[in-house]
């Protein structure tokens, strides 16, 4: 009886350990898959699972999921939400700080959320809202250990440039400060770009934050009519409008020519003609304006 006490006993921290085990693997696996998602710039999808994994609490500890929750509704916002964008980064802090062991900014590529932060303080900056940039400063100080005496650098540095609302032009004439990066599949730095990495990276300047496919930017817009095309509207290009494949910025002449400046997979960020190219025109699907 003695020895069928010690076997089952034993048989039980064995199912224990291998319980435990299971569990953390599959913990691993998922914060794997939110973090491919996160570098990834599905952000929406993020949010929405990392949510879902907290309100279901199968998981013992869900503090790397609330973090990438943080992460990810901070990409999200729009800097005129300034006080949100405050509030998001004090979350994040105190994660920061009360899972020093476990969770630390260098554990997460964290490089374009604090790009954002940056541009984000910038912006409210140039917008006359000083009391939020410099809470939001203190935030990102705090984030990355940066002293706030680099406040004023930081806001000279980061000057935005103008709003598509003010003009068609400029957006036009910061894309072709890209010309000449190579094309990179998957590129999203200007180290390298694939379509909709750049006409993303180059929107985001403007305040408008585009998926991350061509098909779902192409989803995204407003459909134009070809002969109501500006500068700076976005081209979609594939098999179908269904089936998008490729995009572009247009450049509109004063004719009837139409351009692009798209990151082509053998040259790079170049300008290209699409009307009178036989190769573009037959791809062309229709043309989408970001409204929001």
């Amino acid at each position: 009886m003695f020895l069928v006490e010690i076997c089952s006993m034993r048989n039980l921290l064995v199912f224990l350990l291998v319980s435990i085990s299971l569990i953390s693997m599959g913990q691993s696996k998922k914060v794997d898959q939110i973090n491919l998602l996160f570098q990834q710039e599905n952000y929406r999808i993020v949010e929405r699972k990392c949510n879902r994994i907290i309100k279901k609490k199968k998981i013992e500890d869900t503090k790397i999921f609330e973090l990438y929750s943080l992460l990810s509704c901070y990409m999200l916002t729009d800097y005129e939400q300034g006080d949100k964008l405050i509030f998001k980064t004090n979350e994040l802090i105190q994660i920061f700080q009360t899972n020093k062991t476990i969770l630390k900014p260098s554990h997460i590529e964290l490089e374009k959320f604090k790009n954002k932060m940056e541009k984000d303080i910038a912006q409210l900056k140039y917008h006359k809202k000083e009391n939020q940039a410099e809470n939001l400063y203190k935030s990102y100080s705090n984030c990355f250990k940066i002293q706030l005496k680099n406040y004023d650098q930081l806001i000279i540095e980061l000057k935005p440039k103008p709003g598509l609302s003010e003009t068609d032009e400029p957006i036009i004439a910061y894309a072709k400060t890209y010309i000449g990066i190579p094309y990179v599949y998957g590129g999203n730095n200007r180290k390298g770009f694939d379509c909709s990495g750049f006409t993303k990276d180059v929107y985001i300047n403007y305040n408008h934050s585009l998926p991350r496919t061509a098909q779902d930017q192409s989803n995204f817009c407003e459909k134009v009519k070809l002969k109501n095309i500006k500068s700076g509207d976005l081209l979609f290009f594939g098999k179908s409008s269904s089936k998008i494949s490729h995009v572009g910025i247009a450049i509109k002449n004063n004719g009837d020519e139409l351009k692009m400046i798209h990151a082509s997979s053998s040259k790079g960020i170049i300008i290209s003609t699409v009307t009178t190219n036989s190769y573009w025109s037959e791809k062309f699907q229709f043309a989408g304006r970001v409204t929001h």
